[in-house]
């Protein structure tokens, strides 16, 4: 079941702040217009009721799409830097609520699960997209390091981002952003690749650690791993958003 809370959140441009229905789980088999909006890069953005800017809000939520056998946590982008601390805490979740106290049907479909840990939500839409046309996500990141370590060491160090945008025939779009300058803007680059380099970034995958598990991001080659600020307890005592930011 899908479990919509509010939350108060304050726009980037105007500090205005306002309550916004916020996911905190997401059950797309009785929802497929949230999953649509997602891929529509929609989900999680509202304008502020003072400025009218697009204010785009991120909070832990469990993503759940058993028609298409799916299972995902959602992370804010800064997350990453705690990787491996909510990796671990998202996966006895997922055994707790799949493997221990779940009904014989729901065992059966947990062998199944492509499961994931991502941060920030165009990553969730990029994991979408990869499984809408049967891309292998390891391969997709490990073809953005060999794009990234192309252009210079400067694109290989956090803060930088490379994302799936969109697939055309066989060519996929991928959006580089790099390092914020003096002006807080950043350097973007859009790059068309075909589809075929996906193959050949697919050998070189299954040798990188840092793709194999429920966390497949190229960032966890460049980001700082560090523990979170408090440690997990039993789920009654305290979310997982403020257990982040405690």
């Amino acid at each position: 079941m899908s479990v919509v809370v509010p939350r108060t959140v304050r726009c980037p441009h105007c500090r205005f702040t306002f309550d916004a229905p916020v996911y905190t789980s997401l059950h797309v088999r009785r929802a497929p217009q949230v999953r649509d909006a997602i891929l529509a890069g929609a989900f999680q953005r509202e304008p502020c009721p003072q400025c009218g800017g697009s204010v785009v809000f991120e909070r832990p939520m469990i993503y759940t799409d058993f028609g298409r056998m799916h299972l995902m946590a959602l992370l804010p982008g800064p997350a990453i830097d705690h990787r491996t601390a909510v990796s671990e805490h998202v996966a006895s979740v997922f055994e707790r609520n799949l493997e221990i106290a779940a009904p014989p049907m729901v065992l059966d479909w947990a062998k199944r699960m492509h499961r994931r840990v991502v941060f920030g939500l165009p990553h969730l839409r990029e994991k979408l997209l990869c499984l809408e046309h049967g891309f292998d996500d390891r391969a997709l990141e490990a073809l953005k390091l060999w794009m990234l370590r192309d252009m210079g060491l400067s694109w290989l160090q956090p803060g930088v981002d490379a994302v799936l945008e969109a697939v055309e025939g066989q060519s996929l779009h991928l959006v580089l952003a790099g390092l914020p300058g003096p002006d807080r803007t950043r350097v973007v680059h859009v790059r068309e690749v075909p589809v075929s380099r996906l193959e050949r970034s697919a050998e070189l995958a299954p040798t990188m650690p840092e793709l194999v598990g429920l966390v497949v991001d190229w960032r966890a080659l460049v980001h700082p791993d560090k523990p979170l600020a408090r440690p997990f307890q039993e789920p009654d005592q305290g979310t997982l958003y403020d257990r982040l930011h405690g």
